[in-house]
């Protein structure tokens, strides 16, 4: 208990001679104190403004695209008399990226959420090189009159070639304009 009394009597020796140093010292502890409980939570607000400032550009350019997409006219979407003619653009679309149209199987036609339109659901079999039938899919999902496009199973053939052939069965819908209510 010696030590420590003997420690206490030198402290206060110590403020009474240099009060001005003892009170820098004490200010000192408390600041750094105070860093190290606040400074990270206000570098996680700083964090959560920085998201907050995308998330806000990333809603006025969700806006801007839902008011273009809003005011383009529907006419260039086909409708139902010309439902051969899209066929046949699929045709050439696969040609063109030398995939082979192997089969095209439409659904029943049906309402679309949007009014005015309707969809008609389709399964497409297709087969090409691993290259050339990415190209096919990725020029479907860049045709306005289609919707989703999903690819529902690939097989791939066994040959000695250098390339192997895939085979996939893909899932698309096709938008039509003046939409019934599936009878037509």
């Amino acid at each position: 208990m010696l030590p420590l009394k003997k420690t206490l009597q030198e402290l206060e020796e110590l403020l009474r001679r240099q009060p001005k140093a003892f009170l820098a010292g004490g200010l000192a502890a408390l600041f750094a104190a105070a860093w190290v409980a606040y400074v990270p939570a206000f570098s996680g607000i700083q964090r959560h403004s920085r998201q907050w400032s995308q998330i806000r550009s990333q809603l006025i350019e969700a806006r801007r695209v839902v008011d273009e997409v809003g005011q383009k006219d529907l006419s260039p979407l086909p409708d139902a008399r010309s439902l051969p003619g899209v066929l046949e653009r699929l045709g050439s679309t696969a040609r063109s990226h030398q995939v082979q149209l192997l089969g095209v199987t439409p659904g029943p036609q049906r309402s679309s959420e949007v009014e005015g339109l309707a969809v008609v659901p389709m399964e497409l079999q297709v087969e090409g090189e691993y290259r050339s039938l990415g190209e096919f899919l990725g020029a479907l999902t860049q045709t306005p009159s289609l919707g989703a496009v999903f690819v529902k199973h690939l097989s791939m053939n066994r040959e000695e070639r250098l390339m192997p052939r895939l085979r996939a069965q893909v899932s698309i819908e096709v938008f039509l304009s003046g939409a019934g209510d599936g009878s037509s």
